[in-house]
Parts: C-alpha cells; sequence; structure tokens
C-alpha cells in the first residue's frame, strides 16, 4: 500500500512520518482518557459514563445517533443519567 501513495525514494521518511503520527495519537486518546477517568466529578459525569467513553470509542458514535452504536450502549450512560 506504501508504494501507492511515495516513490521508493521516500518511502522510509513516509512510513517513519505515519509511524509518528499514529503513536501521537495514541498518546492524545490515552491522555483524553485519562481525563475522563480521573476528574468524571468534575466534568459532571458519572464513572460509568467516563468508563465508557474512556474504553468504548464507538461511543462518540451513540451520542451521534448511529443507529448501529446506539444498541450497544444506551445514550443515558454517556450523559451521566444511567
Amino acid at each position: 500500500m506504501l508504494v501507492d501513495v511515495t516513490t521508493d525514494a521516500r518511502m522510509d521518511v513516509v512510513s517513519s512520518h505515519g509511524y509518528a503520527w499514529g503513536y501521537i495519537e495514541a498518546v492524545c486518546l490515552f491522555v483524553i482518557s485519562l481525563v475522563f477517568v480521573l476528574f468524571y466529578d468534575k466534568i459532571g459525569i458519572t464513572m460509568g459514563a467516563a468508563m465508557a467513553v474512556a474504553f468504548f470509542p464507538q461511543c462518540s458514535l451513540v451520542a451521534s445517533g448511529d443507529a448501529a452504536a446506539s444498541s450497544e450502549i444506551p445514550a443515558d450512560a454517556l450523559c451521566g443519567n444511567a
């Protein structure tokens, strides 16, 4: 797949940048998850909702109204009403 987006001369650079941006994204998501779990009471949500947001990425789909994901996690769990 990488050969479809770059030349042989730039293969290492493009691969390294992709790896680095993926790592940065993972760290950012981890920090956001920690904020939700550690400061759930200051944010105004329940611990269950904080865990759902931190550990189940499909929760954002529930909040947006995606029908496929909404059957898995009740929307009330995200709002702190569970």
